[in-house]
C-alpha cells in the first residue's frame, strides 16, 4: 500500500529498508560496531512540481540543516541523479518514478534516510546539504 502526500512511501520491497554505503565518504562521523564509519543520513524526497518538473530534495535531519532541492526537467535526469547517489536500485528508481506519475503536482513522497557521501551529493549538484 503506497501511502503519499508527506508521509513515508512503503512497500515498493524490502529493498527500500536497507541501504549501502558508497564509499569511504568524507562525511564520516563516527566508528559504529564492529569498526564500521557511519555516516549522516540524507533525507531523499522527489516531488512533482506545477510546471511538470521533477524536484529532488536533500536534507540531514541529524544535523538540523534546511533542505536541498534541484529541479529536474525530465524523467530520465532525475533518474541519472538517483542513481549517482548509488543507495537506489534502478527498479527502485523506476518504481518511484512511476507512482510520481501517478500523483498530483506538489505532493511530497519522502523516499525514506540513506547514507550518500558528500562527494556523492556535490557531484551533483546539491551543495548546501
Amino acid at each position: 500500500m503506497l501511502y503519499l502526500r508527506s508521509v513515508w512511501v512503503r512497500n515498493l520491497g524490502d529493498r527500500l529498508a536497507r541501504t549501502r554505503v558508497k564509499g569511504p565518504g568524507a562525511s564520516q562521523t563516527s566508528a559504529g560496531k564492529e569498526g564500521k564509519v557511519a555516516m549522516p543520513k540524507v533525507r531523499v524526497c522527489l516531488n512533482k512540481m506545477s510546471n511538470g518538473k521533477i524536484e529532488i530534495s536533500c536534507l540531514k535531519p541529524e544535523l538540523g540543516g534546511a533542505a536541498h532541492s534541484r529541479p529536474y526537467d525530465s524523467e530520465t535526469d532525475a533518474k541519472k541523479t538517483l542513481l549517482a547517489f548509488g543507495c537506489f536500485t534502478e527498479d527502485e528508481v523506476n518504481a518511484y518514478l512511476a507512482t510520481l506519475r501517478e500523483i498530483g503536482p506538489m505532493e511530497l513522497m519522502k523516499l525514506g534516510d540513506y547514507e550518500i557521501t558528500d562527494e556523492d551529493l556535490v557531484a551533483t549538484g546539491f551543495t548546501a546539504v
